[in-house]
């Protein structure tokens, strides 16, 4: 990578640092446009949902307006309900692994067992 004379400067003065100081703040930046692009997104979909609850007169009972509404909050529950959904399917796992361990088990020692009688 070719620097200029200043960062050539920086970099031997600060022994290196300058450079990951750079890094850190370019991605200071660009977390902070994410989470910027991610509120205009929230602002824009409340502004849609708070248009069609005019248009279609009133407001909706708070159960009807949470299954509706593309808000953050209905995301975070999404999230949980498929975590929650995760460590099921992993515990699933687990006990599946348990019977196949088991079964292994009980195959191998049948075999030794009948291997045993045959001679």
């Amino acid at each position: 990578m070719l620097y200029t004379k200043d960062e050539r400067r920086n970099i031997e003065t600060e022994g290196g640092d300058a450079l990951g100081k750079r890094k850190r703040k370019k991605e200071e930046e660009r977390k902070k446009e994410r989470k910027r692009e991610k509120e205009k997104e929230t602002r824009r979909e409340d502004a849609v949902f708070s248009r069609e609850e005019r248009r279609e007169g009133g407001k909706k009972d708070e159960s009807e307006a949470e299954r509706v509404r593309p808000s953050s909050k209905r995301g975070e529950r999404r999230s949980r309900g498929d975590s929650n959904y995760a460590s099921l399917a992993a515990k699933a796992a687990d006990v599946h692994l348990s019977f196949s361990l088991l079964s292994l088990f009980f195959s191998s020692s049948l075999l030794l067992h009948n291997e045993r009688a045959l001679h």
